[in-house]
């Protein structure tokens, strides 16, 4: 949000109204450098924070964490640090490598159909790509593997609200990355990202808090597990924040 709208939402409130706010401080809802004052709005004493999530665990969220802090290590006067107590400790991220997007979605597939043997569901799943892979390549490629009928393109037109098949068969969902917030998985795949590790725009405040915000959201789409899967080498602080089975090499 930028000041001039919430001098907008201000002016849209009833005599002695009320206003009520919900987010996330990581995902950047707010400018670079924006606190509430500085916006006009008067919330002392009147913000409840949430510390604590309860859509992911421990690990997947201190990952996420550190990878935000490694790319803005300056924090926002309003910034709420998680509270991890209490909650479940769960495994860490997985980076999996591959020599080109091809590659990529070819071990997407492979994955997803190798834990689909082991008897978890394709709703269990959420795969959430971004513009380093082509989308429509991508859902044919699972529709072979899978069925068509079992691959819910949640932005294509006519499966926005339904997925395509009407028998109740279980899907796999797939989302691309800016559309993704509010959703969530058990298993979450993200595929085609690169550009969000990239440096280049990284002195722009507005871009950076951009990119941030959308990989923190990404990333906290997991309820349990994350595989994350790549095509360039990521720096190597965030190299650090996932298990590489594959050894790291591409």
């Amino acid at each position: 949000f930028a000041p001039s709208w919430f001098a907008v939402v201000k002016l849209s409130l009833a005599p002695r109204g009320q206003l009520f706010l919900c987010a996330d401080p990581k995902q950047g809802f707010m400018r670079h450098r924006l606190s509430w004052k500085s916006a006009g709005l008067d919330v002392a004493g009147r913000t409840k924070k949430l510390s604590r999530s309860y859509r992911t665990t421990r690990t997947l969220l201190e990952s996420a964490s550190a990878m935000v802090d490694s790319l803005a290590p300056e924090e926002a006067d309003d910034e709420v640090q998680p509270d991890y107590a209490g909650m479940e400790t769960g495994v860490r991220p997985l980076l999996l490598y591959a020599a080109s997007p091809q590659d990529a979605m070819d071990r997407l597939v492979n994955e997803i159909d190798v834990l689909a043997g082991e008897g978890l569901p394709l709703d269990a799943f959420l795969v959430v790509f971004g513009d380093n892979v082509n989308r429509r390549a991508l859902c044919a490629q699972l529709a072979r593997r899978l069925g068509a009928r079992r691959v819910w393109q949640l932005n294509e037109g006519a499966q926005k609200k339904a997925p395509p098949g009407a028998d109740g068969a279980d899907c796999l969902r797939v989302a691309y990355l800016d559309t993704a917030t509010g959703l969530e998985g058990i298993v979450v795949f993200l595929i085609g990202i690169e550009n969000l590790f990239a440096n280049e725009g990284l002195d722009d405040d507005e871009r950076r808090d951009e990119r941030l915000r959308k990989l923190y959201m990404a990333m906290t789409r997991a309820g349990h597990k994350l595989v994350l899967l790549s095509s360039r080498r990521l720096p190597v602080a965030m190299q650090a924040l996932f298990d590489q089975p594959d050894g790291g090499g591409a």
